[in-house]
């Protein structure tokens, strides 16, 4: 590699600096150039790429494009950028000549000439655009259908539909051009003309992937819709069993609080000289061992129905005990009234 001063100004033709490089094997370096001689080899080195001087086989390497020493070097093969380049794929659509096997909804249309063009060549281009068009997207699997007024055909979506309608018009610098318009999902609408150097059919390919793209977008919100719904339902579910849990907690909690409240107020009365074996305090104890979850713990309540909200259940009492209300002489108390007798 030769390496050159900074003040080196390039050479004045391409064929100069191609010697230049390969009588310094292929390689040369120019030690950090200011900015005008820098922008000089920069004019040249465009030069040799844009106008195809590179000799084939060959490719073209530049370092310090802005700052930093300028080095340039020609290797052998291609350049290294390129393998990471994608092939590029022919997205030319071939669009029949004649229709055969029409689409049902396409031979609707046919038979119905006053919603096609006027003239009979965009007719006929209508009829085998949309044709192409049909055959393309029920190919993916989704539904072709006759639309309706100017709506010519319809891609029926999940959520929605998409709309493609086609007509001629006319203008200061065209006659009769063909227009195709996309409608869909949503308000949206993409419109294609045609071009004297693009005809409709040349973007075939183009208003294909926008169709694609909208039946896409219908099913990816289809998904985040079914998605949000489920989730709904999951919360609305979790909601329903924690409501219905907690009653049952605010149950067996206020059954055993009552249970510890008839306790103790039994313990009161006999304080109070209540004889222990009076048939009142059996019944009031044995009712509080009937209501007190602490007596039979109960394990974690059973899921509520989906459709049916949990509903909170009265405490029950026992069916086989006494009768509340004083049976027997009740002992004199200082606290007892004219009206408890």
């Amino acid at each position: 590699m030769k390496v050159m001063a900074s003040t080196s100004m390039p050479p004045a033709t391409v064929e100069a600096l191609l010697d230049l490089l390969e009588g310094s094997g292929g390689g040369v370096q120019v030690l950090d150039p200011p900015d005008h001689v820098r922008a000089a080899w920069r004019r040249i080195l465009h030069v040799l790429r844009s106008d195809g001087h590179i000799p084939d086989g060959w490719h073209l390497v530049q370092r310090g494009r802005n700052s930093g020493d300028l080095v340039l070097q020609l290797r052998p093969g291609e350049h290294p950028s390129k393998r990471y380049q994608p092939a590029a794929a022919n997205t030319k659509v071939t669009v029949a000549e004649d229709l055969v096997k029409a689409h049902p909804a396409v031979h609707q249309l046919r038979n119905q000439p006053q919603r096609l063009p006027a003239s009979d060549l965009n007719r006929s281009r209508a009829l085998l655009l949309l044709q192409t068009i049909a055959d393309k997207i029920t190919a993916g699997g989704h539904t072709v259908q006759c639309g309706s007024q100017t709506t010519l055909l319809v891609v029926a979506a999940e959520l929605s539909s998409i709309g493609i309608r086609v007509w001629e018009e006319t203008g200061k610098r065209w006659a009769l051009r063909l227009t195709l318009a996309v409608d869909g999902p949503g308000k949206q609408s993409t419109t294609w003309n045609d071009y004297a150097t693009q005809p409709l059919e040349d973007q075939l390919a183009e208003i294909l992937a926008t169709i694609r793209e909208g039946i896409r977008s219908e099913e990816a919100h289809r998904q985040a819709a079914k998605q949000a719904e489920q989730k709904r339902k999951e919360l609305a579910r979790d909601r329903q069993i924690t409501e219905h849990r907690a009653e049952f907690l605010r149950d067996q909690v206020e059954r055993w609080v009552l249970a510890q409240d008839i306790r103790d107020h039994c313990s009161q009365l006999v304080d109070a000289g209540m004889n222990l074996g009076a048939s009142w305090l059996r019944w009031a104890n044995k009712y509080a061992d009937s209501i007190d979850p602490l007596s039979d713990p109960p394990g974690t309540p059973a899921d509520p129905q989906p459709e049916v909200q949990a509903v909170r259940n009265a405490p029950t009492p026992v069916s086989n005990v006494e009768s509340p209300g004083y049976t027997e002489v009740r002992p004199w108390h200082p606290n007892r009234r004219w009206y408890h007798r």
